[in-house]
Protein backbone atom coordinates (compact mmCIF):
# COMPACT_ATOMS: atom_id res chain seq x y z
CA UNK A 1 0.00 0.00 0.00
CA UNK A 2 2.68 2.37 1.06
CA UNK A 3 4.50 1.70 -2.11
CA UNK A 4 1.84 2.29 -4.47
CA UNK A 5 0.98 5.71 -2.62
CA UNK A 6 4.75 6.67 -2.81
CA UNK A 7 4.62 5.63 -7.05
CA UNK A 8 1.44 8.09 -6.94
CA UNK A 9 3.00 11.01 -5.15
CA UNK A 10 5.80 10.57 -7.98
CA UNK A 11 3.67 10.36 -11.04
CA UNK A 12 1.62 13.14 -9.41
CA UNK A 13 4.54 15.24 -8.83
CA UNK A 14 5.87 14.75 -12.93
CA UNK A 15 2.56 15.94 -13.40
CA UNK A 16 2.65 19.07 -11.61
CA UNK A 17 6.16 19.59 -13.15
CA UNK A 18 5.31 19.51 -16.74
CA UNK A 19 2.94 22.05 -16.08
CA UNK A 20 5.19 23.98 -14.08
CA UNK A 21 8.80 23.95 -15.08
CA UNK A 22 9.83 25.81 -18.63
CA UNK A 23 6.85 28.50 -18.70
CA UNK A 24 9.29 31.12 -19.87
CA UNK A 25 12.37 31.14 -21.13
CA UNK A 26 14.30 32.37 -18.27
CA UNK A 27 16.90 30.44 -17.34
CA UNK A 28 16.79 31.50 -13.48
CA UNK A 29 13.02 31.75 -13.59
CA UNK A 30 13.14 27.68 -14.78
CA UNK A 31 15.44 26.50 -12.37
CA UNK A 32 13.46 28.42 -9.44
CA UNK A 33 10.06 26.56 -11.12
CA UNK A 34 12.09 23.10 -10.33
CA UNK A 35 13.03 23.81 -7.05
CA UNK A 36 9.59 25.12 -6.15
CA UNK A 37 8.01 22.18 -7.87
CA UNK A 38 10.32 19.63 -5.51
CA UNK A 39 10.07 21.36 -2.09
CA UNK A 40 8.83 19.64 0.46
CA UNK A 41 7.41 16.90 -0.96
CA UNK A 42 10.57 15.41 -2.75
CA UNK A 43 13.42 17.24 -1.04
CA UNK A 44 14.09 19.33 1.57
CA UNK A 45 16.91 21.22 -0.08
CA UNK A 46 17.58 21.92 -3.77
CA UNK A 47 20.50 23.61 -5.62
CA UNK A 48 20.32 24.04 -9.27
CA UNK A 49 23.65 25.45 -10.57
CA UNK A 50 24.96 26.54 -14.24
CA UNK A 51 28.04 26.57 -16.06
CA UNK A 52 28.93 30.23 -16.78
CA UNK A 53 29.15 29.41 -20.48
CA UNK A 54 25.24 28.87 -20.10
CA UNK A 55 24.44 31.98 -18.68
CA UNK A 56 25.67 34.02 -20.81
CA UNK A 57 24.21 31.98 -24.11
CA UNK A 58 27.29 30.36 -25.10
CA UNK A 59 27.89 26.65 -25.77
CA UNK A 60 29.19 25.19 -22.86
CA UNK A 61 31.71 22.95 -24.36
CA UNK A 62 32.97 19.74 -22.98
CA UNK A 63 33.58 19.44 -18.91
CA UNK A 64 37.01 19.38 -18.13
CA UNK A 65 38.37 15.79 -17.71
CA UNK A 66 39.85 16.22 -14.53
CA UNK A 67 40.25 19.11 -11.76
CA UNK A 68 37.08 21.16 -10.22
CA UNK A 69 34.36 22.24 -12.31
CA UNK A 70 33.14 26.56 -12.46
CA UNK A 71 29.56 26.72 -11.57
CA UNK A 72 27.48 29.13 -10.11
CA UNK A 73 24.24 28.54 -8.06
CA UNK A 74 20.75 30.18 -9.78
CA UNK A 75 18.48 28.77 -7.41
CA UNK A 76 18.24 27.66 -4.01
CA UNK A 77 15.39 26.36 -1.91
CA UNK A 78 14.98 25.15 1.73
CA UNK A 79 12.03 23.63 4.02
CA UNK A 80 13.90 25.01 7.06
CA UNK A 81 12.13 27.92 8.37
CA UNK A 82 15.63 29.42 10.20
CA UNK A 83 17.95 28.57 6.69
CA UNK A 84 19.00 24.79 7.83
CA UNK A 85 21.56 24.58 5.26
CA UNK A 86 22.57 28.23 5.31
CA UNK A 87 26.69 27.93 5.08
CA UNK A 88 25.96 23.96 4.09
CA UNK A 89 25.81 25.19 0.07
CA UNK A 90 26.11 27.97 -2.28
CA UNK A 91 23.71 30.84 -1.91
CA UNK A 92 22.09 32.36 -5.12
CA UNK A 93 25.26 34.20 -7.56
CA UNK A 94 27.73 32.68 -6.07
CA UNK A 95 30.37 30.85 -7.44
CA UNK A 96 32.25 27.48 -6.51
CA UNK A 97 34.77 24.91 -7.84
CA UNK A 98 32.79 21.63 -7.71
CA UNK A 99 34.69 18.68 -7.28
CA UNK A 100 34.16 15.25 -5.68
CA UNK A 101 30.81 13.21 -7.02
CA UNK A 102 29.37 16.43 -8.24
CA UNK A 103 32.10 16.64 -10.69
CA UNK A 104 32.34 13.30 -11.63
CA UNK A 105 28.26 13.18 -12.03
CA UNK A 106 29.36 15.70 -14.61
CA UNK A 107 31.34 14.23 -16.57
CA UNK A 108 29.76 10.88 -17.16
CA UNK A 109 27.11 12.64 -17.20
CA UNK A 110 25.41 10.00 -14.74
CA UNK A 111 22.92 10.48 -11.60
CA UNK A 112 24.60 9.54 -8.24
CA UNK A 113 22.40 8.27 -5.36
CA UNK A 114 23.93 8.06 -1.85
CA UNK A 115 21.15 6.35 0.36
CA UNK A 116 22.75 6.42 3.38
CA UNK A 117 25.13 9.27 3.77
CA UNK A 118 28.10 9.36 6.17
CA UNK A 119 30.48 11.93 7.27
CA UNK A 120 32.94 10.52 4.90
CA UNK A 121 30.66 10.47 1.80
CA UNK A 122 29.85 14.13 3.12
CA UNK A 123 33.59 15.07 2.24
CA UNK A 124 33.02 14.12 -1.31
CA UNK A 125 29.70 15.79 -1.71
CA UNK A 126 30.52 19.76 -0.21
CA UNK A 127 32.49 21.57 -2.22
CA UNK A 128 34.82 22.46 0.89
CA UNK A 129 35.54 20.89 4.14
CA UNK A 130 34.41 23.11 5.98
CA UNK A 131 30.56 22.74 4.91
CA UNK A 132 30.97 19.19 6.03
CA UNK A 133 30.02 20.20 9.55
CA UNK A 134 27.18 22.19 8.90
CA UNK A 135 25.44 19.43 6.56
CA UNK A 136 25.93 17.09 9.72
CA UNK A 137 24.36 19.57 12.08
CA UNK A 138 21.42 20.26 9.31
CA UNK A 139 20.74 16.41 9.59
CA UNK A 140 21.57 15.51 6.10
CA UNK A 141 21.20 11.94 5.44
CA UNK A 142 20.22 11.17 1.95
CA UNK A 143 21.78 12.40 -1.39
CA UNK A 144 20.69 12.93 -5.03
CA UNK A 145 23.18 14.37 -7.88
CA UNK A 146 21.25 14.84 -11.07
CA UNK A 147 23.30 16.37 -14.18
CA UNK A 148 21.31 19.07 -16.44
CA UNK A 149 22.02 17.45 -20.16
CA UNK A 150 20.53 19.07 -22.96
CA UNK A 151 21.02 18.39 -27.01
CA UNK A 152 24.49 17.23 -25.84
CA UNK A 153 25.34 19.16 -23.78
CA UNK A 154 26.03 19.21 -20.11
CA UNK A 155 24.54 22.60 -18.72
CA UNK A 156 24.58 22.02 -14.97
CA UNK A 157 23.78 20.04 -12.19
CA UNK A 158 20.63 19.66 -9.43
CA UNK A 159 21.31 18.17 -5.92
CA UNK A 160 18.52 17.00 -3.84
CA UNK A 161 19.16 16.44 -0.18
CA UNK A 162 17.07 14.83 2.74
CA UNK A 163 17.31 16.11 6.11
CA UNK A 164 14.20 16.27 7.94
CA UNK A 165 12.49 13.52 5.83
CA UNK A 166 13.56 10.50 7.89
CA UNK A 167 13.22 8.01 4.33
CA UNK A 168 15.97 7.64 2.38
CA UNK A 169 16.04 8.61 -1.63
CA UNK A 170 15.40 5.22 -3.73
CA UNK A 171 16.34 4.06 -7.06
CA UNK A 172 12.59 5.13 -7.94
CA UNK A 173 13.28 8.54 -6.50
CA UNK A 174 16.59 8.44 -8.69
CA UNK A 175 14.64 7.98 -11.91
CA UNK A 176 11.95 10.61 -11.05
CA UNK A 177 15.10 13.04 -10.46
CA UNK A 178 16.29 12.23 -14.03
CA UNK A 179 13.20 12.99 -15.48
CA UNK A 180 12.64 16.39 -13.64
CA UNK A 181 16.05 17.49 -14.73
CA UNK A 182 16.15 16.02 -18.12
CA UNK A 183 13.05 18.70 -18.48
CA UNK A 184 14.33 21.29 -16.65
CA UNK A 185 17.86 20.98 -19.07
CA UNK A 186 15.78 21.30 -21.76
CA UNK A 187 13.69 24.47 -21.12
CA UNK A 188 16.89 25.70 -19.59
CA UNK A 189 19.00 25.08 -23.43
CA UNK A 190 16.07 26.57 -25.16
CA UNK A 191 16.43 29.60 -22.67
CA UNK A 192 20.19 29.83 -23.46
CA UNK A 193 19.52 29.57 -27.50
CA UNK A 194 16.75 32.21 -27.22
CA UNK A 195 19.15 34.28 -25.34
CA UNK A 196 21.92 33.72 -28.19
CA UNK A 197 20.06 34.84 -30.61
CA UNK A 198 18.49 37.86 -28.67
CA UNK A 199 21.90 39.10 -28.15
CA UNK A 200 22.83 38.14 -31.49
CA UNK A 201 20.36 40.31 -32.94
CA UNK A 202 20.82 43.21 -30.37
CA UNK A 203 24.63 43.68 -31.30
CA UNK A 204 24.22 43.32 -34.75
CA UNK A 205 21.34 45.93 -34.35
CA UNK A 206 23.20 48.23 -32.20
CA UNK A 207 26.35 47.98 -35.07
CA UNK A 208 24.00 49.05 -37.48
CA UNK A 209 22.36 51.65 -36.04
CA UNK A 210 24.00 55.03 -35.58
CA UNK A 211 26.16 55.75 -32.75
CA UNK A 212 26.33 59.78 -33.20
CA UNK A 213 23.71 61.64 -35.15
CA UNK A 214 24.67 64.75 -37.58
CA UNK A 215 24.41 68.36 -35.64
CA UNK A 216 23.53 70.88 -37.60
CA UNK A 217 23.09 74.74 -37.10
CA UNK A 218 19.21 76.00 -36.36
CA UNK A 219 18.46 72.44 -35.29
CA UNK A 220 18.89 70.76 -31.58
CA UNK A 221 18.32 67.08 -31.77
CA UNK A 222 17.64 64.38 -29.15
CA UNK A 223 17.44 60.21 -29.99
CA UNK A 224 16.49 56.75 -27.97
CA UNK A 225 16.57 53.61 -29.15
CA UNK A 226 14.87 51.33 -26.51
CA UNK A 227 14.73 47.47 -27.00
CA UNK A 228 11.69 45.53 -26.72
CA UNK A 229 11.00 43.76 -22.99
CA UNK A 230 12.13 40.35 -22.67
CA UNK A 231 8.83 38.95 -23.95
CA UNK A 232 9.90 39.46 -27.18
CA UNK A 233 12.88 39.14 -29.62
CA UNK A 234 14.57 42.45 -30.57
CA UNK A 235 12.96 44.10 -33.63
CA UNK A 236 14.16 45.79 -37.07
CA UNK A 237 13.79 49.43 -35.64
CA UNK A 238 15.86 52.09 -36.85
CA UNK A 239 16.69 55.87 -36.98
CA UNK A 240 19.05 57.98 -38.96
CA UNK A 241 20.01 61.71 -39.55
CA UNK A 242 22.03 62.52 -42.33
CA UNK A 243 23.40 65.79 -43.67
CA UNK A 244 22.71 67.43 -47.41
CA UNK A 245 23.72 70.14 -49.26
CA UNK A 246 22.62 73.77 -47.95
CA UNK A 247 22.59 73.30 -44.15
CA UNK A 248 19.75 71.09 -44.74
CA UNK A 249 19.54 67.52 -42.69
CA UNK A 250 17.13 64.19 -43.52
CA UNK A 251 15.55 62.88 -40.39
CA UNK A 252 14.64 58.98 -41.08
CA UNK A 253 12.34 56.76 -38.72
CA UNK A 254 11.80 52.79 -39.99
CA UNK A 255 10.36 50.03 -38.69
CA UNK A 256 11.15 46.44 -40.01
CA UNK A 257 8.01 43.89 -39.46
CA UNK A 258 9.27 40.68 -37.67
CA UNK A 259 11.63 40.13 -35.47
CA UNK A 260 14.99 37.86 -34.79
CA UNK A 261 17.84 38.38 -36.58
CA UNK A 262 16.39 38.72 -39.56
CA UNK A 263 14.16 41.77 -39.08
CA UNK A 264 17.54 43.44 -37.62
CA UNK A 265 19.16 42.40 -40.89
CA UNK A 266 17.02 44.01 -43.15
CA UNK A 267 16.95 46.91 -40.88
CA UNK A 268 20.75 47.19 -41.94
CA UNK A 269 19.88 47.00 -45.51
CA UNK A 270 17.22 49.67 -45.59
CA UNK A 271 19.03 52.11 -43.50
CA UNK A 272 21.94 52.07 -45.85
CA UNK A 273 20.17 52.10 -48.48
CA UNK A 274 18.35 55.18 -47.48
CA UNK A 275 21.03 56.76 -46.21
CA UNK A 276 22.71 56.39 -49.49
CA UNK A 277 19.87 57.55 -51.96
CA UNK A 278 19.35 60.94 -49.64
CA UNK A 279 22.35 61.79 -50.04
CA UNK A 280 21.69 61.48 -54.05
CA UNK A 281 19.38 65.03 -53.51
CA UNK A 282 16.13 62.68 -54.06
CA UNK A 283 13.20 63.79 -52.60
CA UNK A 284 11.56 61.59 -50.29
CA UNK A 285 9.10 60.43 -51.83
CA UNK A 286 11.65 59.09 -54.70
CA UNK A 287 13.78 57.76 -51.74
CA UNK A 288 10.89 55.75 -50.66
CA UNK A 289 9.54 54.59 -54.13
CA UNK A 290 13.42 53.07 -54.39
CA UNK A 291 13.29 51.85 -50.80
CA UNK A 292 10.01 50.04 -51.72
CA UNK A 293 12.23 47.83 -54.58
CA UNK A 294 15.04 47.78 -52.91
CA UNK A 295 12.88 45.88 -49.60
CA UNK A 296 10.98 43.18 -52.08
CA UNK A 297 14.40 42.37 -53.73
CA UNK A 298 15.56 41.36 -49.97
CA UNK A 299 13.36 38.81 -50.00
CA UNK A 300 9.86 37.56 -50.03
CA UNK A 301 7.36 38.90 -47.15
CA UNK A 302 9.93 41.78 -46.15
CA UNK A 303 8.07 44.35 -45.46
CA UNK A 304 8.40 48.03 -43.31
CA UNK A 305 7.07 50.86 -42.44
CA UNK A 306 9.41 54.36 -42.64
CA UNK A 307 8.93 58.50 -42.59
CA UNK A 308 11.54 60.68 -44.55
CA UNK A 309 11.53 63.95 -43.42
CA UNK A 310 13.84 67.01 -45.51
CA UNK A 311 14.38 69.89 -43.22
CA UNK A 312 15.45 73.25 -44.81
CA UNK A 313 17.00 75.35 -41.99
CA UNK A 314 16.63 78.34 -44.27
CA UNK A 315 12.78 78.93 -44.58
CA UNK A 316 12.35 75.85 -41.51
CA UNK A 317 10.39 74.07 -44.21
CA UNK A 318 10.25 70.23 -44.10
CA UNK A 319 9.15 67.85 -47.30
CA UNK A 320 8.14 64.85 -45.99
CA UNK A 321 6.72 61.09 -47.16
CA UNK A 322 5.35 58.07 -45.61
CA UNK A 323 5.38 54.21 -45.91
CA UNK A 324 2.91 52.71 -44.04
CA UNK A 325 3.96 54.99 -40.26
CA UNK A 326 2.83 56.60 -37.94
CA UNK A 327 2.41 60.55 -38.53
CA UNK A 328 4.81 63.10 -37.15
CA UNK A 329 4.22 65.19 -34.40
CA UNK A 330 4.87 69.20 -34.20
CA UNK A 331 4.38 70.96 -31.35
CA UNK A 332 4.84 75.14 -30.87
CA UNK A 333 5.79 77.23 -27.68
CA UNK A 334 2.33 78.05 -27.06
CA UNK A 335 1.63 74.27 -25.23
CA UNK A 336 0.24 73.05 -28.84
CA UNK A 337 0.95 69.77 -30.52
CA UNK A 338 -0.89 67.91 -33.70
CA UNK A 339 -0.23 65.17 -35.76
CA UNK A 340 1.04 66.30 -39.61
CA UNK A 341 -1.27 64.50 -41.85
CA UNK A 342 0.55 63.11 -44.46
CA UNK A 343 -0.25 61.00 -48.20
CA UNK A 344 -0.45 57.52 -46.39
CA UNK A 345 1.12 55.16 -48.96
CA UNK A 346 1.69 51.46 -48.52
CA UNK A 347 4.36 49.97 -46.17
CA UNK A 348 7.83 49.43 -48.28
CA UNK A 349 7.78 45.58 -49.70
CA UNK A 350 3.85 45.59 -51.00
CA UNK A 351 5.35 47.50 -54.37
CA UNK A 352 3.27 49.05 -56.82
CA UNK A 353 1.87 52.18 -54.66
CA UNK A 354 2.99 55.78 -55.64
CA UNK A 355 4.51 57.53 -52.65
CA UNK A 356 3.74 61.59 -52.20
CA UNK A 357 5.57 63.80 -50.41
CA UNK A 358 3.91 66.72 -48.94
CA UNK A 359 5.22 70.07 -47.17
CA UNK A 360 4.59 71.73 -43.76
CA UNK A 361 6.62 74.57 -41.76
CA UNK A 362 8.21 74.03 -38.16
CA UNK A 363 6.87 77.17 -35.70
CA UNK A 364 10.06 78.94 -34.70
CA UNK A 365 11.64 77.03 -31.77
CA UNK A 366 9.01 74.19 -32.83
CA UNK A 367 9.73 70.12 -32.11
CA UNK A 368 9.32 67.70 -34.51
CA UNK A 369 9.08 64.23 -33.15
CA UNK A 370 9.32 60.81 -35.17
CA UNK A 371 9.11 57.60 -33.96
CA UNK A 372 8.10 53.87 -34.33
CA UNK A 373 5.02 52.25 -32.78
CA UNK A 374 6.54 50.40 -30.15
CA UNK A 375 6.25 54.42 -28.49
CA UNK A 376 2.60 54.72 -28.63
CA UNK A 377 0.72 51.22 -29.16
CA UNK A 378 0.35 48.96 -26.12
CA UNK A 379 -2.11 46.38 -26.00
CA UNK A 380 -5.58 46.46 -24.62
CA UNK A 381 -5.22 50.57 -25.98
CA UNK A 382 -6.77 52.42 -28.55
CA UNK A 383 -3.88 53.88 -30.67
CA UNK A 384 -5.59 57.06 -30.53
CA UNK A 385 -5.29 57.58 -27.05
CA UNK A 386 -1.32 56.47 -27.43
CA UNK A 387 -1.25 59.61 -30.15
CA UNK A 388 -2.79 61.41 -27.99
CA UNK A 389 -0.75 60.76 -24.80
CA UNK A 390 2.38 61.58 -27.33
CA UNK A 391 1.14 65.33 -28.46
CA UNK A 392 0.13 65.89 -24.84
CA UNK A 393 3.54 65.14 -23.56
CA UNK A 394 5.59 66.58 -26.69
CA UNK A 395 3.12 69.97 -26.12
CA UNK A 396 3.96 70.19 -22.34
CA UNK A 397 7.90 70.59 -22.77
CA UNK A 398 10.02 71.70 -19.83
CA UNK A 399 13.15 72.22 -20.24
CA UNK A 400 15.94 71.14 -22.52
CA UNK A 401 15.02 68.78 -25.85
CA UNK A 402 16.85 65.90 -24.03
CA UNK A 403 14.75 66.63 -21.22
CA UNK A 404 11.75 66.63 -23.34
CA UNK A 405 12.98 63.90 -24.95
CA UNK A 406 13.08 61.71 -21.35
CA UNK A 407 10.26 63.17 -19.97
CA UNK A 408 8.37 61.67 -23.32
CA UNK A 409 9.92 57.84 -22.93
CA UNK A 410 9.42 57.82 -19.01
CA UNK A 411 5.13 58.62 -19.92
CA UNK A 412 4.83 56.28 -22.82
CA UNK A 413 6.63 53.95 -21.35
CA UNK A 414 5.05 53.29 -17.71
CA UNK A 415 3.66 50.11 -19.13
CA UNK A 416 6.50 47.70 -20.50
CA UNK A 417 5.89 47.22 -23.98
CA UNK A 418 6.56 44.40 -26.57
CA UNK A 419 8.17 46.24 -29.14
CA UNK A 420 11.25 48.00 -29.59
CA UNK A 421 10.92 52.09 -29.71
CA UNK A 422 13.13 54.10 -32.10
CA UNK A 423 12.73 58.32 -31.38
CA UNK A 424 14.07 61.42 -32.93
CA UNK A 425 12.97 64.84 -31.72
CA UNK A 426 14.43 67.84 -33.27
CA UNK A 427 13.95 71.36 -32.31
CA UNK A 428 14.07 74.27 -34.13
CA UNK A 429 17.03 76.91 -32.87
CA UNK A 430 18.16 80.93 -34.45
CA UNK A 431 20.13 80.31 -37.16
CA UNK A 432 21.65 83.33 -36.94
CA UNK A 433 20.48 86.02 -39.89
CA UNK A 434 24.21 87.01 -41.02
CA UNK A 435 24.60 82.81 -41.91
CA UNK A 436 22.17 83.57 -44.95
CA UNK A 437 22.11 85.65 -47.21
CA UNK A 438 19.21 85.55 -51.07
CA UNK A 439 18.89 87.55 -53.94
CA UNK A 440 15.96 87.23 -55.85
CA UNK A 441 17.20 87.08 -60.00
CA UNK A 442 15.03 89.16 -62.27
CA UNK A 443 16.38 87.95 -65.81
CA UNK A 444 17.74 91.17 -66.54
CA UNK A 445 21.45 91.75 -68.88
CA UNK A 446 23.28 92.47 -65.68
CA UNK A 447 22.11 89.09 -63.63
CA UNK A 448 25.44 87.88 -63.74
CA UNK A 449 27.44 91.51 -62.63
CA UNK A 450 24.77 91.81 -59.78
CA UNK A 451 25.25 88.40 -58.92
CA UNK A 452 29.16 88.51 -58.52
CA UNK A 453 28.98 91.81 -56.89
CA UNK A 454 26.35 90.60 -53.83
CA UNK A 455 28.75 87.45 -53.76
CA UNK A 456 31.53 89.61 -52.73
CA UNK A 457 29.90 92.23 -51.05
CA UNK A 458 28.12 89.22 -48.83
CA UNK A 459 31.32 87.15 -47.98
CA UNK A 460 33.31 90.20 -46.81
CA UNK A 461 30.13 91.04 -44.48
CA UNK A 462 31.12 87.66 -42.92
CA UNK A 463 34.73 87.88 -43.03
CA UNK A 464 35.60 85.19 -45.69
CA UNK A 465 37.51 87.51 -47.73
CA UNK A 466 39.55 84.51 -48.65
CA UNK A 467 37.06 82.58 -50.65
CA UNK A 468 35.35 85.88 -52.43
CA UNK A 469 37.74 85.21 -55.74
CA UNK A 470 36.97 81.43 -55.62
CA UNK A 471 32.79 82.20 -54.81
CA UNK A 472 32.33 84.89 -57.21
CA UNK A 473 33.82 82.62 -60.50
CA UNK A 474 31.88 79.71 -59.48
CA UNK A 475 28.87 82.03 -58.96
CA UNK A 476 28.92 83.46 -62.24
CA UNK A 477 29.23 79.87 -63.60
CA UNK A 478 26.20 78.65 -62.03
CA UNK A 479 24.70 81.88 -63.13
CA UNK A 480 25.35 81.86 -66.72
CA UNK A 481 24.91 77.97 -67.20
CA UNK A 482 21.18 78.53 -66.04
CA UNK A 483 21.00 81.54 -68.74
CA UNK A 484 22.12 79.34 -71.77
CA UNK A 485 20.29 76.43 -70.57
CA UNK A 486 17.39 77.12 -68.43
CA UNK A 487 16.68 80.70 -69.86
CA UNK A 488 16.42 82.53 -66.43
CA UNK A 489 17.82 81.26 -62.85
CA UNK A 490 15.29 82.73 -60.16
CA UNK A 491 17.46 82.73 -57.07
CA UNK A 492 20.74 83.25 -55.74
CA UNK A 493 21.73 81.68 -52.34
CA UNK A 494 24.64 82.12 -49.72
CA UNK A 495 24.70 79.49 -46.94
CA UNK A 496 27.41 79.23 -44.29
CA UNK A 497 27.19 76.83 -41.76
CA UNK A 498 30.45 74.53 -41.31
CA UNK A 499 31.03 75.04 -45.03
CA UNK A 500 30.39 78.02 -47.55
CA UNK A 501 27.27 77.27 -50.12
CA UNK A 502 25.80 78.84 -52.81
CA UNK A 503 23.16 77.78 -54.51
CA UNK A 504 21.50 78.61 -57.78
CA UNK A 505 18.09 78.18 -58.67
CA UNK A 506 16.33 77.98 -61.86
CA UNK A 507 12.56 76.53 -63.38
CA UNK A 508 14.05 74.18 -65.37
CA UNK A 509 14.56 70.01 -64.15
CA UNK A 510 16.64 69.05 -66.39
CA UNK A 511 19.93 68.79 -64.24
CA UNK A 512 23.42 69.46 -65.48
CA UNK A 513 26.10 67.19 -66.44
CA UNK A 514 29.93 67.09 -67.05
CA UNK A 515 30.63 66.97 -70.37
CA UNK A 516 34.31 67.32 -71.89
CA UNK A 517 34.12 70.44 -73.70
CA UNK A 518 36.30 70.28 -77.35
CA UNK A 519 38.61 72.71 -78.48
CA UNK A 520 36.91 74.37 -80.68
CA UNK A 521 33.86 75.07 -78.69
CA UNK A 522 33.09 78.40 -76.96
CA UNK A 523 31.54 76.99 -73.83
CA UNK A 524 30.67 73.98 -71.76
CA UNK A 525 33.36 74.16 -69.18
CA UNK A 526 31.65 76.07 -66.39
CA UNK A 527 30.08 72.37 -64.60
CA UNK A 528 33.64 71.21 -65.61
CA UNK A 529 35.61 74.14 -63.77
CA UNK A 530 32.98 74.08 -60.91
CA UNK A 531 33.26 70.62 -60.76
CA UNK A 532 37.48 71.34 -60.62
CA UNK A 533 37.57 73.91 -57.95
CA UNK A 534 34.93 73.57 -55.53
CA UNK A 535 35.32 70.76 -52.57
CA UNK A 536 31.41 69.65 -53.72
CA UNK A 537 28.78 70.10 -55.95
CA UNK A 538 25.79 68.60 -57.16
CA UNK A 539 21.81 69.39 -57.85
CA UNK A 540 18.06 68.72 -56.76
CA UNK A 541 14.74 68.68 -58.46
CA UNK A 542 12.39 71.03 -56.62
CA UNK A 543 8.87 71.16 -57.57
CA UNK A 544 9.83 74.43 -59.32
CA UNK A 545 12.77 73.16 -61.28
CA UNK A 546 16.26 72.54 -60.04
CA UNK A 547 18.27 74.11 -57.72
CA UNK A 548 22.47 73.47 -58.85
CA UNK A 549 25.20 74.53 -55.68
CA UNK A 550 28.37 74.15 -54.69
CA UNK A 551 30.34 74.17 -51.06
CA UNK A 552 33.79 75.86 -50.35
CA UNK A 553 35.68 74.96 -47.49
CA UNK A 554 35.98 77.53 -44.97
CA UNK A 555 39.66 79.12 -44.17
CA UNK A 556 41.04 77.20 -41.26
CA UNK A 557 39.69 79.32 -37.98
CA UNK A 558 37.53 81.07 -40.11
CA UNK A 559 33.60 82.11 -39.21
CA UNK A 560 31.39 84.38 -40.06
CA UNK A 561 31.82 87.68 -38.53
CA UNK A 562 28.63 88.94 -36.29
Amino acid sequence: MDEAWAAQQRLSLLNEASNRIGTTLDLHRTARELVEVVIPRFADFVTVDLREAVLSGEEPGAVPAEGPVLMRAVAVGDTGPDGGMLGAADQVGETSQSAGLYAQSLRTRRSILVSEVTEEELSRIVASPDRVQPSLDAGVHSYLMVPLVARGQVLGGAEFVRSRNPVPFGSADRSLAEELAARTALAIDNGRLYRRERDTALTLQRSLLPQEVHRTLGLDLAYRYLPSSVVSEVGGDWFDVVPLSSGRVALIVGDVMGHGIRAAATMGQLRTAARTLITLDLDPERVLYRLDEATAGIGEGQFATCVCVVYDPVDRQCTAASAGHLPPVVADTEGRAHLVELPTGAPLGVGGVAFESAEFTLPEEGILTLYTDGLVERRGQDLDEGLQLLCRTVADRRGSLEQTCDAVLKRLTETTGEDDIAVIMAQVRPKGADRIATLRLTGDHAMVAHSRRFTRETLASWGLDALIDWAELLTSELITNALVHAGSPTQLRLYCNRVLTVEVADQESEVPRIRRARSEDEGGRGIHLVNELAHRWGSRRTKDGKVVWFELELPPGATPSA
